[in-house]
């Protein structure tokens, strides 16, 4: 049985930057899980373009090793 999880296509010079499932219809909700090194901002806009997201909200849960808020 699949799990529902999807991996993000790779780029020409990396590997798949994450792994999402919807997890809700309406509101349409979807966890996403970002691996190490992995550029959120980078992999957000990339998610929200391919799934044509006109707007959108994020809650983060975990740690991160370096950032910039700006």
């Amino acid at each position: 049985a699949s799990s529902g999880w999807r991996i993000a296509p790779r780029q020409p010079d990396r590997r798949a930057l994450m792994r999402h499932k919807q997890v809700a219809i309406q509101p349409k909700t979807f966890v996403l899980i970002f691996n190490t090194g992995d550029e959120i901002i980078e992999g957000l806009n990339r998610f929200a373009v391919e799934q044509s997201l006109a707007g959108s909200s994020f809650t983060a849960i975990g740690a991160l090793s370096r950032v910039k808020l700006a």
